[in-house]
Order: structure tokens, then C-alpha cells, then sequence
């Protein structure tokens, strides 16, 4: 079944998805400061990566044209590199 940029079978769109995921996130209370900035930093990162992947609207284009070839590009860089690339890329 292929999926719209509007809506997911649950009525759940995207970006209200992301938003679940990345703008309402909770940390355990008992986390380190240094843990704590960490989950921050990735959950920071992911949503901003996941901004980019939806501003692509692969999901209206098909999965197999861009989207895998681009989540497994990501996949393979290191971390270093996928800072880098996250931040060129939105």
C-alpha cells in the first residue's frame, strides 16, 4: 500500500507524527546532565533530519526512487559525518 504526504492509515500525518516523536519528547528524570544533553543533542538532530525527509515528500514520490537510496546513504556515514550532513541538508 502506498501512503500520501497527507495522511498515514491511521489518519496521523508526518509532520504530527514528528511532532509526537521529536517536539514532546520526555527524559528520564534520573539521567545524568551529560546523558540528558546527549538525548537532547539526538533527539535534536532526528527531527531535524526527519523535517528534511518530509520537506522531500518521498512519500508521495515513492519510497524505491529516494527515499531508501537517501536512508541508506545516511545509514553508512559515521556520526561525525551525519552531524555534517543534517546540518547542510535543512
Amino acid at each position: 500500500s502506498k501512503y500520501t504526504s497527507r495522511s498515514h492509515a491511521s489518519g496521523t500525518t508526518p509532520a504530527q507524527l514528528r511532532n509526537i516523536l521529536f517536539e514532546t519528547a520526555g527524559y528520564h528524570e534520573g539521567l545524568t546532565q551529560q546523558e540528558l544533553q546527549r538525548y537532547r543533542d539526538a533527539n535534536f538532530y532526528a527531527g531535524k533530519y526527519c523535517r528534511f525527509l518530509e520537506s522531500r515528500n518521498f512519500l508521495a514520490t515513492g519510497l524505491e526512487q529516494g527515499l531508501l537510496k537517501e536512508l541508506r546513504r545516511f545509514y553508512r556515514l559515521n556520526l561525525e559525518d551525519k552531524l555534517r550532513r543534517i546540518n547542510r541538508l535543512y
